[in-house]
């Protein structure tokens, strides 16, 4: 049941302009926040790339774990690319179900950093192979 069913037409008006207004904003903000995590995620893909120097660490007395290192600079290099298009993706949905996306940029680039420090433990556990 529709609560506004028995309000004014001019009542209704308002609560429409007041509905697009806020759409308007949301989608607004949400892609402001998307456009400026894109530097970010870069960022992190850069640093991301550097992982694999831990390489330096492997000598003939230090065995490393190829497969390691080699997983964990994938993680950390790929993963925040690909956070950024989930995040999009994510974003569009709640945009489309008329909920609000603002915070799924913030959220994106926590967990993108999160998970690139996953990445270089990862790449570090290879060099540091027992």
């Amino acid at each position: 049941m529709n609560p506004d069913a028995g309000a004014p037409p001019a009542l209704m008006r308002d609560l429409e302009a007041d509905r697009r207004r806020e759409r308007r904003w949301n989608i607004a903000t949400t892609t402001v926040a998307l456009v400026l995590l894109i530097p970010a995620v870069l960022g992190l893909a850069w640093m991301g790339l550097w992982v694999q120097a831990v390489t330096g660490q492997c000598s003939t007395f230090n065995v490393c774990n190829d497969g390691l290192i080699i997983a964990g600079t994938a993680v950390a290099m790929l993963a925040p690319i690909v956070l950024w298009f989930a995040a999009v993706v994510v974003s569009i949905v709640l945009i489309v179900r008329e909920r609000w996306a603002w915070w799924v940029a913030p959220v994106a680039l926590v967990v993108a950093y999160a998970v690139q420090w996953l990445g270089s433990g990862i790449a570090q556990w290879g060099a540091n192979w027992p």
